[in-house]
């Protein structure tokens, strides 16, 4: 009993762990606003085309998200007529997928 308790103890130690690398994870997106300042200043672009830069990449962010989410669900789903994913065959790369499924 002592080592199965032993054993759940590493576990919850390595959950601990993993946790804390997604939270630095999470901190270093916080500090990617004032990167971009950064080079905002340092290269003298012009506020409204890097603005403009920034939204692109935001909407590209988001379209990706969304994408892995629909891709996810896609192949998950138990029932291959019920999904668009189970219909491409084998020639399609997984590129192919991606893009499908934006």
């Amino acid at each position: 009993e002592a080592s199965a308790d032993a054993g759940e103890l590493e576990s919850l130690k390595l959950l601990k762990v993993v946790r804390l690398v997604r939270l630095m994870k999470l901190v270093r997106l916080l500090k990617l606003g004032s990167y971009l300042e950064k080079i905002e200043e340092e290269f003298s672009i012009n506020p409204a085309a890097f603005e403009l830069f920034k939204l692109l990449l935001q909407v590209t962010f988001i379209a990706h998200m969304f994408g892995c989410f629909w891709y996810f669900t896609s192949v998950q789903t138990t029932d291959p007529e019920d999904s668009w994913y189970w219909e491409l065959d084998d020639t399609f790369t997984i590129e192919d997928k991606y893009i499908a499924s934006l």
